[in-house]
């Protein structure tokens, strides 16, 4: 049950997780192209 339960959320949190690693990547870019405050 717990191990059931334990195995979704895993791949939920690394593709949110990859999710927002592209979002700062992007982030980043932008910063680095002088457009800040895009996404935060």
């Amino acid at each position: 049950m717990l191990l059931k339960n334990r195995t979704m959320p895993i791949k939920n949190w690394a593709m949110a997780l990859n999710q927002f690693a592209i979002l700062c990547d992007t982030n980043l870019q932008n910063w680095a192209n002088g457009e800040t405050g895009k996404i935060w």
